[in-house]
Protein backbone atom coordinates (compact mmCIF):
# COMPACT_ATOMS: atom_id res chain seq x y z
CA UNK A 1 0.00 0.00 0.00
CA UNK A 2 1.18 3.51 -0.86
CA UNK A 3 -0.61 6.52 0.66
CA UNK A 4 0.03 9.79 -1.20
CA UNK A 5 -1.00 13.21 0.11
CA UNK A 6 -1.02 15.81 -2.65
CA UNK A 7 -2.26 18.73 -0.56
CA UNK A 8 0.70 20.50 1.10
CA UNK A 9 0.40 21.27 4.81
CA UNK A 10 -1.60 24.41 5.50
CA UNK A 11 -3.35 24.51 2.12
CA UNK A 12 -6.57 23.15 0.71
CA UNK A 13 -9.14 21.29 2.77
CA UNK A 14 -6.51 19.17 4.50
CA UNK A 15 -8.29 15.87 4.01
CA UNK A 16 -7.32 13.30 6.61
CA UNK A 17 -8.53 10.23 4.69
CA UNK A 18 -7.82 9.06 1.10
CA UNK A 19 -10.59 9.85 -1.38
CA UNK A 20 -9.28 7.92 -4.41
CA UNK A 21 -7.86 4.41 -4.69
CA UNK A 22 -5.97 2.81 -7.56
CA UNK A 23 -3.97 -0.28 -8.49
CA UNK A 24 -0.65 0.79 -9.99
CA UNK A 25 2.11 -1.68 -10.90
CA UNK A 26 0.61 -4.31 -8.60
CA UNK A 27 0.50 -1.98 -5.59
CA UNK A 28 -2.55 -0.30 -4.05
CA UNK A 29 -2.17 3.49 -4.20
CA UNK A 30 -4.46 5.79 -2.21
CA UNK A 31 -4.56 9.56 -2.67
CA UNK A 32 -6.22 12.41 -0.84
CA UNK A 33 -7.76 13.53 -4.15
CA UNK A 34 -8.26 11.99 -7.59
CA UNK A 35 -5.46 11.92 -10.19
CA UNK A 36 -6.83 12.12 -13.73
CA UNK A 37 -4.02 10.09 -15.32
CA UNK A 38 -4.81 7.16 -13.00
CA UNK A 39 -8.50 6.99 -13.89
CA UNK A 40 -8.15 3.73 -15.91
CA UNK A 41 -6.64 2.03 -12.86
CA UNK A 42 -9.16 3.23 -10.29
CA UNK A 43 -10.35 0.57 -7.86
CA UNK A 44 -12.72 0.71 -4.87
CA UNK A 45 -10.98 1.82 -1.70
CA UNK A 46 -10.25 -0.92 0.82
CA UNK A 47 -12.55 -0.88 3.87
CA UNK A 48 -11.28 1.06 6.85
CA UNK A 49 -9.45 -1.08 9.43
CA UNK A 50 -11.12 -1.80 12.79
CA UNK A 51 -10.61 0.82 15.46
CA UNK A 52 -8.55 -1.65 17.50
CA UNK A 53 -6.09 -2.22 14.62
CA UNK A 54 -2.66 -0.60 14.90
CA UNK A 55 -2.48 2.76 13.21
CA UNK A 56 -0.65 2.93 9.87
CA UNK A 57 2.84 4.40 10.14
CA UNK A 58 2.92 8.14 9.59
CA UNK A 59 5.56 10.14 7.81
CA UNK A 60 7.65 12.27 10.12
CA UNK A 61 8.92 15.77 9.38
CA UNK A 62 11.29 16.29 6.50
CA UNK A 63 14.81 16.18 7.94
CA UNK A 64 17.10 19.11 7.41
CA UNK A 65 20.21 17.01 8.09
CA UNK A 66 20.56 14.07 5.71
CA UNK A 67 23.31 11.57 5.01
CA UNK A 68 23.22 11.32 1.22
CA UNK A 69 22.24 13.57 -1.68
CA UNK A 70 21.62 12.71 -5.33
CA UNK A 71 20.62 14.66 -8.41
CA UNK A 72 19.01 13.66 -11.71
CA UNK A 73 17.00 15.34 -14.47
CA UNK A 74 13.31 14.54 -15.03
CA UNK A 75 11.11 15.38 -18.01
CA UNK A 76 8.15 17.25 -16.51
CA UNK A 77 5.84 19.83 -17.98
CA UNK A 78 7.48 19.66 -21.40
CA UNK A 79 11.05 20.31 -20.24
CA UNK A 80 13.91 18.76 -18.31
CA UNK A 81 13.96 19.80 -14.66
CA UNK A 82 16.59 19.15 -12.00
CA UNK A 83 15.46 16.80 -9.24
CA UNK A 84 17.42 16.76 -5.97
CA UNK A 85 16.97 13.76 -3.71
CA UNK A 86 18.13 13.40 -0.11
CA UNK A 87 18.11 10.10 1.78
CA UNK A 88 18.35 9.79 5.55
CA UNK A 89 16.95 7.82 8.47
CA UNK A 90 13.56 9.58 8.13
CA UNK A 91 13.23 8.62 4.46
CA UNK A 92 13.61 10.46 1.16
CA UNK A 93 13.11 14.11 0.31
CA UNK A 94 12.73 15.13 -3.35
CA UNK A 95 12.88 18.68 -4.65
CA UNK A 96 11.55 19.12 -8.20
CA UNK A 97 12.54 22.43 -9.77
CA UNK A 98 9.53 24.66 -10.33
CA UNK A 99 7.09 22.16 -8.81
CA UNK A 100 7.76 21.60 -5.12
CA UNK A 101 9.19 19.41 -2.38
CA UNK A 102 8.02 15.88 -1.61
CA UNK A 103 8.78 13.34 1.10
CA UNK A 104 8.69 9.54 1.20
CA UNK A 105 8.89 7.28 4.23
CA UNK A 106 11.84 4.83 4.32
CA UNK A 107 9.64 1.91 3.22
CA UNK A 108 7.86 3.88 0.48
CA UNK A 109 4.45 3.40 2.08
CA UNK A 110 3.74 7.08 2.76
CA UNK A 111 4.38 10.12 0.60
CA UNK A 112 3.32 13.72 0.77
CA UNK A 113 3.71 17.10 -0.84
CA UNK A 114 5.63 19.18 1.68
CA UNK A 115 5.60 22.45 -0.31
CA UNK A 116 4.18 23.43 -3.68
CA UNK A 117 5.70 26.13 -5.87
CA UNK A 118 3.02 28.82 -6.41
CA UNK A 119 3.79 28.78 -10.14
CA UNK A 120 3.28 25.02 -10.47
CA UNK A 121 0.26 23.85 -12.45
CA UNK A 122 -1.98 20.93 -11.52
CA UNK A 123 -0.56 18.93 -14.45
CA UNK A 124 3.01 19.56 -13.28
CA UNK A 125 2.13 18.41 -9.76
CA UNK A 126 0.57 15.19 -11.07
CA UNK A 127 3.54 14.52 -13.36
CA UNK A 128 5.94 14.95 -10.45
CA UNK A 129 3.90 12.63 -8.24
CA UNK A 130 3.51 9.99 -10.97
CA UNK A 131 7.15 10.40 -12.00
CA UNK A 132 10.00 10.52 -9.46
CA UNK A 133 7.80 10.27 -6.33
CA UNK A 134 5.74 7.21 -7.29
CA UNK A 135 8.57 5.50 -9.19
CA UNK A 136 10.86 5.81 -6.17
CA UNK A 137 8.09 4.51 -3.88
CA UNK A 138 7.58 1.50 -6.17
CA UNK A 139 11.32 0.78 -6.13
CA UNK A 140 11.18 0.66 -2.34
CA UNK A 141 8.45 -1.98 -2.83
CA UNK A 142 10.73 -4.02 -5.13
CA UNK A 143 9.08 -2.87 -8.36
CA UNK A 144 11.51 -1.38 -10.88
CA UNK A 145 10.31 0.87 -13.71
CA UNK A 146 12.15 0.35 -16.99
CA UNK A 147 12.28 3.05 -19.63
CA UNK A 148 10.84 0.69 -22.22
CA UNK A 149 7.99 -0.04 -24.57
CA UNK A 150 6.30 -3.42 -24.50
CA UNK A 151 3.87 -5.71 -26.28
CA UNK A 152 1.97 -8.79 -25.24
CA UNK A 153 3.10 -11.66 -27.48
CA UNK A 154 0.18 -14.03 -27.68
CA UNK A 155 2.29 -16.87 -29.11
CA UNK A 156 4.61 -16.65 -26.09
CA UNK A 157 1.79 -16.01 -23.59
CA UNK A 158 3.71 -13.16 -22.01
CA UNK A 159 5.21 -9.71 -22.38
CA UNK A 160 8.12 -8.61 -24.55
CA UNK A 161 10.04 -5.44 -23.62
CA UNK A 162 12.06 -3.19 -25.94
CA UNK A 163 14.89 -1.15 -24.42
CA UNK A 164 17.15 1.35 -26.14
CA UNK A 165 18.43 4.89 -26.18
CA UNK A 166 16.12 7.74 -27.14
CA UNK A 167 15.49 7.69 -30.86
CA UNK A 168 16.12 3.96 -31.28
CA UNK A 169 12.45 3.33 -31.98
CA UNK A 170 11.11 1.66 -28.82
CA UNK A 171 7.64 3.16 -28.97
CA UNK A 172 7.51 3.06 -32.76
CA UNK A 173 8.41 -0.63 -32.85
CA UNK A 174 5.83 -1.62 -30.23
CA UNK A 175 3.07 0.32 -32.02
CA UNK A 176 4.11 -1.02 -35.42
CA UNK A 177 4.02 -4.61 -34.19
CA UNK A 178 0.57 -4.14 -32.64
CA UNK A 179 -0.77 -2.57 -35.83
CA UNK A 180 0.86 -5.10 -38.17
CA UNK A 181 -0.25 -8.22 -36.28
CA UNK A 182 -3.01 -7.48 -33.75
CA UNK A 183 -3.74 -11.20 -33.37
CA UNK A 184 -0.11 -11.85 -32.37
CA UNK A 185 0.97 -8.62 -30.61
CA UNK A 186 -0.96 -6.27 -28.33
CA UNK A 187 0.41 -2.93 -27.16
CA UNK A 188 1.21 -2.84 -23.42
CA UNK A 189 3.51 0.09 -22.66
CA UNK A 190 4.75 3.13 -24.50
CA UNK A 191 7.37 4.63 -22.18
CA UNK A 192 7.47 3.12 -18.67
CA UNK A 193 7.24 -0.62 -17.85
CA UNK A 194 7.20 -1.79 -14.20
CA UNK A 195 8.89 -5.17 -13.60
CA UNK A 196 9.29 -7.28 -10.49
CA UNK A 197 10.47 -10.69 -9.39
CA UNK A 198 8.11 -13.47 -8.37
CA UNK A 199 8.30 -17.13 -7.38
CA UNK A 200 7.53 -18.04 -10.98
CA UNK A 201 10.14 -15.66 -12.41
CA UNK A 202 10.20 -12.09 -13.71
CA UNK A 203 6.85 -10.41 -14.34
CA UNK A 204 5.68 -7.12 -15.80
CA UNK A 205 2.96 -5.09 -14.10
CA UNK A 206 1.62 -3.00 -16.94
CA UNK A 207 -0.98 -1.04 -14.98
CA UNK A 208 1.03 2.18 -15.02
CA UNK A 209 0.03 5.47 -16.68
CA UNK A 210 1.82 6.21 -19.93
CA UNK A 211 1.93 9.99 -19.62
CA UNK A 212 2.37 10.50 -23.37
CA UNK A 213 -1.13 9.04 -23.83
CA UNK A 214 -4.47 10.24 -22.51
CA UNK A 215 -6.44 8.18 -19.94
CA UNK A 216 -8.73 6.77 -22.64
CA UNK A 217 -5.72 5.46 -24.63
CA UNK A 218 -3.88 3.60 -21.87
CA UNK A 219 -2.95 0.32 -23.63
CA UNK A 220 -2.64 -1.91 -20.56
CA UNK A 221 -5.88 -0.97 -18.78
CA UNK A 222 -7.74 -3.95 -20.30
CA UNK A 223 -4.89 -6.44 -19.76
CA UNK A 224 -4.13 -8.61 -16.69
CA UNK A 225 -2.49 -6.84 -13.78
CA UNK A 226 0.55 -9.12 -13.99
CA UNK A 227 2.11 -10.97 -16.94
CA UNK A 228 5.24 -13.12 -17.27
CA UNK A 229 8.18 -11.36 -18.92
CA UNK A 230 9.27 -13.64 -21.76
CA UNK A 231 12.01 -11.59 -23.41
CA UNK A 232 13.88 -8.30 -23.41
CA UNK A 233 15.18 -6.92 -26.71
CA UNK A 234 17.91 -4.28 -26.66
CA UNK A 235 17.45 -2.10 -29.72
CA UNK A 236 20.51 -1.08 -31.65
CA UNK A 237 22.42 -4.35 -31.10
CA UNK A 238 26.18 -4.55 -31.73
CA UNK A 239 27.35 -4.47 -35.34
CA UNK A 240 24.28 -2.86 -36.92
CA UNK A 241 22.09 -4.53 -39.54
CA UNK A 242 24.05 -7.05 -41.59
CA UNK A 243 23.42 -6.40 -45.26
CA UNK A 244 20.40 -4.31 -44.37
CA UNK A 245 18.65 -7.28 -42.76
CA UNK A 246 17.38 -7.53 -39.18
CA UNK A 247 19.39 -9.80 -36.92
CA UNK A 248 19.67 -10.81 -33.27
CA UNK A 249 22.68 -11.13 -31.00
CA UNK A 250 23.16 -12.53 -27.51
CA UNK A 251 24.82 -10.12 -25.07
CA UNK A 252 26.82 -11.40 -22.14
CA UNK A 253 25.00 -11.59 -18.82
CA UNK A 254 27.11 -8.68 -17.59
CA UNK A 255 26.15 -6.51 -20.59
CA UNK A 256 22.50 -7.50 -20.23
CA UNK A 257 22.57 -6.58 -16.53
CA UNK A 258 24.18 -3.21 -17.22
CA UNK A 259 21.63 -2.46 -19.94
CA UNK A 260 18.80 -3.08 -17.49
CA UNK A 261 20.51 -0.87 -14.91
CA UNK A 262 20.99 1.95 -17.44
CA UNK A 263 17.39 1.82 -18.58
CA UNK A 264 15.78 1.92 -15.13
CA UNK A 265 13.84 5.14 -14.57
CA UNK A 266 15.00 7.39 -11.70
CA UNK A 267 17.81 5.03 -10.61
CA UNK A 268 20.06 8.07 -10.06
CA UNK A 269 17.82 8.94 -7.12
CA UNK A 270 18.37 5.61 -5.36
CA UNK A 271 20.36 5.49 -2.14
CA UNK A 272 23.37 3.12 -2.05
CA UNK A 273 21.32 0.48 -0.22
CA UNK A 274 18.54 0.70 -2.81
CA UNK A 275 21.09 0.65 -5.64
CA UNK A 276 22.48 -2.62 -4.27
CA UNK A 277 18.99 -4.15 -4.29
CA UNK A 278 18.44 -2.81 -7.80
CA UNK A 279 21.69 -4.29 -9.14
CA UNK A 280 20.83 -7.66 -7.63
CA UNK A 281 17.35 -7.53 -9.21
CA UNK A 282 18.77 -6.63 -12.64
CA UNK A 283 21.28 -9.49 -12.39
CA UNK A 284 18.48 -11.94 -11.58
CA UNK A 285 16.40 -10.59 -14.45
CA UNK A 286 19.29 -10.94 -16.92
CA UNK A 287 19.87 -14.51 -15.74
CA UNK A 288 16.24 -15.60 -15.85
CA UNK A 289 14.83 -13.88 -18.94
CA UNK A 290 15.76 -14.20 -22.60
CA UNK A 291 17.77 -11.06 -23.49
CA UNK A 292 18.73 -10.35 -27.09
CA UNK A 293 20.23 -7.46 -28.97
CA UNK A 294 18.26 -6.62 -32.08
CA UNK A 295 19.47 -4.54 -35.01
CA UNK A 296 17.11 -3.62 -37.81
CA UNK A 297 17.00 -1.08 -40.61
CA UNK A 298 14.43 1.64 -39.98
CA UNK A 299 12.93 3.57 -42.88
CA UNK A 300 9.79 4.81 -41.21
CA UNK A 301 8.02 1.46 -41.37
CA UNK A 302 8.43 -1.99 -39.88
CA UNK A 303 11.43 -3.75 -41.40
CA UNK A 304 10.63 -6.74 -43.61
CA UNK A 305 10.91 -9.98 -41.67
CA UNK A 306 11.31 -8.38 -38.24
CA UNK A 307 7.98 -9.66 -36.94
CA UNK A 308 8.81 -13.20 -38.06
CA UNK A 309 12.32 -12.94 -36.59
CA UNK A 310 11.00 -11.96 -33.14
CA UNK A 311 8.22 -14.55 -33.23
CA UNK A 312 10.65 -17.34 -34.14
CA UNK A 313 13.04 -16.29 -31.38
CA UNK A 314 10.24 -16.38 -28.81
CA UNK A 315 9.07 -19.79 -29.98
CA UNK A 316 12.63 -21.09 -29.59
CA UNK A 317 12.84 -19.86 -25.99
Amino acid sequence: MIDLTLEPPGTGPGRAAPTASYRVAGVSVRCDRPIAALTPFERPAAPAPPVSAPAAPTLGPIPEAVSERFRAPAWLGGRWRPVACSAGPEGYRLEVDGVGRFALSPDGRSGRTAWLDPSATEDELEEAVLGPVLILALALHGVWCLHASAVLATNARGAVAFLGASGHGKSTLALALAEAGPSRWRHLADDVLPVAGSEAGAVVRPWFPQLKLGPERQPAAAEPEELPLRAVYLLGGPGGPQGGRSHLSEPSRRDATLALVRHTVASRLFSPALLARHLEACGALAAGVRVRGVAYPWTGRLADGLTELLAADLEAA
